[in-house]
């Protein structure tokens, strides 16, 4: 590896098509990570505009027939975000710039 560049950098000698296929682990989990930290933010927003309909006066008053319904949405989704924030979105990190090190022709 270059000094300096990281694994999932394309290394001086490696050829264009060899990097990307490469480099195709990392750019999974990196995706992955993003979708888990939209998840958490747009589920985060949802659960803040639920509270704020149970709570009081709101820009969105809910009608009283449905409060049970809201209720029951709020409790649901905090579940689901309480489980995406214990996601660690970086964990991989070390052990698939490990495993995507590229290594020339002759020095596996």
């Amino acid at each position: 590896m270059a000094k300096g560049k990281l694994p999932e950098q394309q290394q001086p000698g490696e050829g264009q098509r060899e990097f990307h296929e490469r480099r195709r682990p990392w750019g999974a989990m990196v995706h992955a990570g993003t979708e888990v930290k939209t998840c958490r933010s747009r589920i985060g927003s949802a659960v803040e505009m639920l509270r704020g309909q149970l709570n009081g006066p709101s820009s969105y008053p809910i009608p009283v027939s449905q409060r049970a319904r809201v209720e029951e949405w709020e409790q649901l989704l905090s579940r689901v975000l309480s489980d995406l924030e214990a996601v660690d979105v970086d964990a991989w990190k070390p052990q698939i710039r490990e495993e995507i090190t590229y290594r020339p022709e002759g020095q596996q």
